[in-house]
């Protein structure tokens, strides 16, 4: 069993994760820390705001600012498991093959499992974000893409980093509305994209995402797709590949391969959260 190497199915899966999951574009890692297992917590200060006062030269009044403690908890889990018969490596030239074949595969069931998790966000959106159910069509969506903006400039979110997450209905519209013109490279020539995510192109600040996992909700008899958009500060988040592990099957002959992924997140600046709910 020498020849079968753990670290290089562990070194597939890791770089596959990070090439289709677009939930990873919206967030930031600035809190993970080393995140080794499920239940894992990662403590996030959170300062007030210092305020002034006008200056008569008087005594300055010294404020005592408190931070208020956030949770990253590492409540998600996720396994894979499967096997390579000894029949199936005959048929391929090289074991390799095989490793990147079911790694690719491992890899997707965790993306989209992840991404889901991370796109289901609506319930941390405060009201006041939210851009209320419309029926978007090529002659108002831009129009509502910057209502959501001015919404981010009112709880004075940065400009840059912006984001919004369409699903492929919402993209196909946006690419025929007037005034919008796809754009997936810089003026340097290189593709727009946020931890391998390429955005389809950007609109009034945000970077345009599409993907199938956006949330579902009914909202006065109405079905709605859940379109957030924000800012990367708005949501950290934390995950690890923890285990990866190879060895023969019992009860047949061939290998099987198993991993563990622990994932969690929290949203710290929920002012840096929206949602467009775009009617079905």
């Amino acid at each position: 069993m020498d020849k079968y190497i753990p670290e290089l199915w562990s070194q597939l899966i890791n770089a596959n994760l990070r090439k289709t999951l677009v939930g990873r574009a919206i967030v930031n890692t600035d809190y993970a820390g080393e995140i080794k297992q499920k239940g894992d917590v990662v403590h996030i200060l959170r300062p007030t705001a210092i305020t002034t006062s006008a200056y008569t030269g008087a005594d300055i009044t010294f404020q005592a600012p408190a931070s208020t403690e956030l949770l990253l908890t590492i409540d998600q889990a996720r396994s894979f498991g499967f096997s390579i018969l000894d029949q199936t490596r005959l048929q391929l030239p090289n074991y390799a093959q095989i490793q990147a074949i079911y790694a690719e595969e491992a890899s997707f069931a965790l993306n989209d499992a992840c991404d889901t998790y991370i796109l289901n966000r609506a319930a941390d959106v405060p009201s006041n974000n939210i851009v209320d159910t419309v029926k978007l069509t090529k002659t108002n969506i831009t129009d509502t893409i910057a209502d959501a903006a001015k919404l981010l400039d009112l709880r004075n979110v940065p400009a840059t980093d912006r984001w919004i997450v369409l699903t492929p209905e919402e993209a196909s519209i946006l690419l025929k509305a007037t005034g919008f013109v796809a754009q997936t490279t810089s003026a340097a020539g290189q593709q727009i994209a946020v931890q391998g995510v390429t955005a389809i192109g950007s609109i009034y600040g945000f970077m345009v995402y599409v993907s199938n996992n956006v949330s579902t909700a009914t909202v006065s008899t109405k079905q709605v797709r859940n379109l957030l958009f924000g800012h990367r500060a708005a949501i950290t988040f934390a995950e690890q590949i923890v285990s990866v592990e190879q060895g023969r099957l019992q009860n047949n002959f061939g290998d099987f391969v198993k991993g563990l992924h622990v994932y969690g997140l929290k949203t710290i600046k929920p002012e840096a959260l929206g949602i467009i709910r775009s009617e079905i």
